[in-house]
């Protein structure tokens, strides 16, 4: 069983990894996006708000998420 715990929380590790690499790689695109003009609605963000919310919003968070849930995962099996 404690075998199977170690590769969960690597595969866990790699994943969050996984997306910090697409972070960076979302921010290389939002850097060669046209310059906003400053007229950007709601309904129609520009690609550097899109990107902003979709980091900020969802990537971030899991990064977050994942890697707290290995770190508390690896806190309880050194308890036992």
């Amino acid at each position: 069983m404690r075998e199977e715990e170690d590769e969960i929380q690597e595969e866990l590790r790699r994943l969050a990894r996984d997306l910090g690499s697409i972070r960076f790689r979302l921010w290389g695109v939002a850097a060669r996006a046209p310059e906003t003009t400053g007229q950007e609605t709601p309904e129609e963000p520009s690609i550097r708000s899109v990107i902003e919310c979709v980091v900020a919003d969802s990537i971030n968070p899991a990064i977050e998420d994942l890697e707290r849930a290995v770190e508390g995962e690896g806190r309880r099996s050194s308890q036992d």
